[in-house]
């Protein structure tokens, strides 16, 4: 009996001494499982701090987004801006090309009509020169007329004389001289008659020969204006293709400025379509990250609220 109650004392005491390993053991797992909790309570801290890190990095970078979709969009207008004033300035050069073409177009028969006036011109010159000279072959032929009045004259005087000096000796004649006297006398009045004749036509031809020497003054008088003419002429029709080179050089330089022109336009067009791409881009990336921020706070909703319950349980 004795020994009975030995043995059984004896197993109750290993049995204690199991219970008390056992309470050691799982008071030592219960703080191992503390330090384990409170290990993994600092991770999912540190994971949720990350995790709002994160996020707000990612605010950070979706307000970016926003800013450089802000500036885009700026730059978008003010493009499309500089396209319309490149619309109307291409249209105003053009218009200026048009001016241009009707001031060629105009200089053009300018042009023409100062080469057929100097054509008109030097035909009239011509003309002058061959008058000058006609009146030149004019003029030489009054001063013959002149020389042989001046001889009739001569002739006329010395026939009157001798008709006197006839008339004389036929009245010396007495009664045989009368026949001779009466020719006599007619010869002297014939003499007298053609002295009056030569000397109206030696006056009519002086007059004549003034009048040749006045068309002759105004005919080379006309010959200097035309001369003058024919040399504003030149000068005008020279500064006429003058105007047109440099007409010309406006209107290749209005020209190259509509290629310029042309040219940005479609640049222009080309940003544009790049803008509007980069657009839908922003915006996408905007709705990629507002998605990612908005899983991200659901994932440290249900990371703490794990902690929270884990904690609790604990």
């Amino acid at each position: 009996m004795f020994t009975q109650k030995k043995s059984l004392q004896h197993k109750i005491d290993q049995l204690e001494s199991r219970i008390q390993e056992l309470e050691a053991e799982l008071k030592q797992k219960d703080i191992e499982q503390q330090e384990t909790i409170s290990s993994i309570h600092d991770r999912v801290q540190s994971v949720v701090q990350e995790h709002q890190l994160v996020n707000n990095q990612h605010n950070t970078l979706q307000n970016l987004v926003q800013q450089l979709s802000s500036c885009f969009e700026n730059v978008s207008t003010r493009t499309t801006h500089s396209n319309e004033l490149n619309n109307e300035m291409l249209q105003k050069e053009q218009s200026l090309i048009q001016s241009i073409e009707e001031i060629i177009d105009c200089s053009n028969e300018g042009k023409e009509s100062v080469h057929r006036l100097l054509i008109v011109i030097n035909k009239l010159g011509e003309q002058s020169q061959r008058t000058s000279n006609s009146m030149n072959h004019l003029s030489e032929r009054s001063k013959e007329i002149e020389q042989i009045v001046e001889v009739i004259q001569n002739i006329a005087a010395q026939t009157n004389l001798l008709a006197l000096n006839a008339s004389i000796e036929a009245a010396r004649a007495g009664e045989h001289g009368k026949g001779f006297a009466v020719v006599a006398n007619e010869v002297r009045k014939l003499a007298e008659s053609t002295a009056e004749s030569t000397k109206n036509i030696g006056n009519l031809t002086k007059k004549i020969q003034e009048e040749i020497e006045k068309a002759y003054d105004n005919t080379k008088d006309n010959l200097h204006l035309v001369d003058e003419g024919v040399e504003m002429s030149a000068d005008t029709n020279a500064r006429i293709e003058n105007i047109l080179i440099m007409i010309q050089t406006l209107q290749n330089g209005a020209t190259n400025v509509i290629k310029a022109i042309e040219n940005q336009k479609t640049c222009n067009d080309d940003i544009l379509r790049e803008f509007a791409n980069t657009q839908q881009m922003f915006q996408k990336l905007n709705t990629t990250i507002m998605n990612h921020i908005h899983d991200a706070e659901k994932v440290d909703v249900q990371l703490t609220k794990s902690l929270e319950e884990t904690v609790v349980s604990h």
